[in-house]
């Protein structure tokens, strides 16, 4: 059921819907995308990313639409409330249902004007409902700027290391984007296979059952580099696991993702999960199988992806999504600056807000 909380029509020319409920998002799905196309925004604030995370979202999901006179969406934010997760007294958080786990984002808008329309009334219904916020990491632009001065000084912007990505030109070789350590690490790795006589095979598929099919082996690796870190998995629990699976699957059957492998006779060794995103090509996630680190499989694929990026024609930008780990990276030349949004849900003295500083993102990235 889709609760329509306000319509406001401000001094400007647009028209301003705020709406709650689960069928909210789903009800603007071909227009948000359509406004996705418009703006450029990135894959992760497409209808079917954020119905694939809201999915498994225990939070109430609202949104707040900023239309031209003729009914257009010229701007958008889909948004998550979620009650706390102990008794601490906060009453919850609010989050955006775009991006997630680290994932850069944007609020979308045609152009600044609907943005900072945007802004204006976010502003006023993040502050109505005084739950403690954190949005991003955001692209620092004109819609990002007026919500900070909306809500100043109570929101503060915590500046993230920016998000690594390769800019390439279409065709050319791999190899020349790739520094010299990696390059040297992939000769080894051949002549590893080849003095081994070890056979391996790397493999690209777009089909849902397909992916469906090696979801388990995916599982697998992905818990394995966790505890190879010393890390707690969300793939160690059912709930987790539902939520990992459920995503993939839901943007593979959107025709949003593709699987990379590379297996070593009949065994994955190493993957990489894809999101073709008009000329840029957005990296998901990746886990290499450890049994098989002596051949460096990871290194391996990453560089058959890189390749087939430059092959594509239409692609000119490899992301990788998020700034966490960069060092595990084979190559980067370019980034994306990123901010996070946060705001206190209660505000005891007048302008009390975090000190601004380098935000950390949860999310492991392992390759």
């Amino acid at each position: 059921m889709t609760e329509l909380l306000s319509v406001a029509e401000g001094r400007s020319r647009y028209v301003v819907e705020v709406r709650a409920g689960a069928a909210a998002p789903a009800g603007i799905a071909p227009e948000l995308d359509a406004l996705v196309r418009a703006c450029g925004a990135p894959v992760t604030v497409s209808s079917a990313w954020t119905a694939s995370r809201l999915a498994q979202s225990p939070g109430t999901p609202w949104l707040v639409a900023v239309r031209d006179p003729d009914g257009r969406l010229d701007a958008c934010a889909v948004l998550v409330d979620s009650p706390a997760p102990d008794r601490s007294g906060c009453a919850g958080t609010t989050a955006l249902a775009f991006g997630g786990d680290g994932h850069w984002v944007q609020l979308p808008a045609r152009d600044p004007s609907a943005g900072t329309a945007l802004a204006t009334a976010l502003a006023g219904e993040l502050r109505r409902r005084a739950l403690d916020v954190m949005l991003g990491p955001l692209l620092p632009d004109v819609t990002v700027r007026a919500l900070a001065d909306a809500l100043h000084p109570d929101l503060a912007l915590h500046l993230c290391d920016p998000v690594p990505a390769i800019r390439v030109t279409p065709g050319g070789l791999a190899e020349e984007y790739l520094p010299p350590g990696v390059r040297r690490t992939l000769r080894k790795s051949r002549n590893r296979l080849a003095a081994d006589g070890v056979t391996s095979r790397i493999a690209v598929t777009a089909d849902p059952a397909r992916i469906a099919r090696r979801l388990p082996e995916l599982a697998a690796a992905y818990r394995e580099r966790d505890e190879q870190h010393g890390i707690t998995s969300q793939l160690a629990d059912p709930v987790g696991y539902r939520c990992w699976s459920g995503r993939l699957l839901a943007l593979a059957e959107a025709g949003m993702l593709e699987l990379a492998t590379l297996d070593v006779g009949e065994t994955l060794a190493a993957y990489l999960v894809g999101l073709p995103d008009r000329d840029a090509y957005r990296v998901l996630e990746g886990r290499f199988v450890s049994a098989w680190a002596r051949y460096a499989p990871g290194r391996l694929l990453e560089e058959a992806v890189l390749q087939r990026v430059l092959d594509d024609g239409r692609l000119t930008c490899l992301d990788w999504m998020t700034a966490v780990a960069p060092e595990a990276l084979p190559a980067m030349n370019d980034a994306t600056p990123v901010v996070v949004a946060t705001m206190p849900g209660s505000h005891p003295e007048p302008g009390s807000h975090p000190e601004p500083g380098r935000a950390a993102v949860p999310r492991q990235r392992d390759r």
